[in-house]
């Protein structure tokens, strides 16, 4: 049973480290957001922005999973991919549509 745990968290903690990577990304973003615009704190705004974090942040490990990319380097893509958000996804999305394109 020991055994069946370890294994479990073994492949589970490096997601979860993915996404407190990716999420932090996201609260940065938001809080820089926030000193830049004058705006007040919203925390409907804060969860929007985490939600998005967190996908790039998935889309950005799967993708250096898929590469080899690992440690550090993994990391480092991850929390900057959270940080990025939509502005991340959105470049993803162009490679994506010129890679079909040909």
């Amino acid at each position: 049973m020991a055994e069946e745990i370890d294994a479990f968290v073994k492949q589970v903690a490096p997601w979860l480290y993915m996404l407190v990577l990716s999420t932090w990304g996201g609260v940065v973003h938001y809080l820089q957001a926030l000193k830049r615009s004058g705006r007040s704190f919203e925390w409907y705004a804060l969860f929007l922005d985490l939600i998005t974090a967190s996908f790039a942040g998935l889309l950005a490990n799967l993708l250096c999973e898929s590469a080899g990319i690992k440690g550090a380097e993994a990391a480092a893509i991850v929390a900057v991919s959270g940080h990025m958000g939509a502005r991340a996804i959105g470049k993803l999305e162009s490679v994506y549509s010129k890679l079909l394109k040909g």
